[in-house]
């Protein structure tokens, strides 16, 4: 379940319906409304040279530093450090927990 393939194609796939990613619950348990979140985690290891070196340009150009972003010849920050996980999850469960303890949960379960 590409979230790009998700959004290109206009809704998800029955083939890709599973529990909810926080609860273990159906995506729709909690009957009306029929909403629920389709979120997807990846990691990302971030490129400390690059930015410090964008950094740099922007100090050198002090107020015009907008064009930093147009003259730098860095257009990446970071790398991605894990696949993309997709996940599914109902629309109550985002007040029980916080995103980094859903990645933690997701990481547990594939090791």
């Amino acid at each position: 379940m590409n979230g790009a393939d998700r959004t290109a194609k206009g809704g998800l796939r029955l083939d890709d319906v599973k529990p909810c990613a926080v609860c273990g619950e159906g995506i729709l348990h909690g009957g009306v409304p029929v909403f629920f979140r389709a979120v997807g985690l990846e990691y990302h290891v971030a490129n400390a040279q690059a930015i410090q070196q964008h950094a740099g340009l922007e100090q050198m150009l002090g107020e015009a530093a907008p064009l930093a972003r147009i003259l730098s010849p860095i257009d990446t920050i970071s790398a991605v450090a894990s696949r993309q996980v997709d996940l599914l999850v109902c629309l109550d469960c985002p007040t029980r927990t916080t995103v980094a303890e859903l990645a933690e949960e997701v990481a547990n379960r594939e090791t």
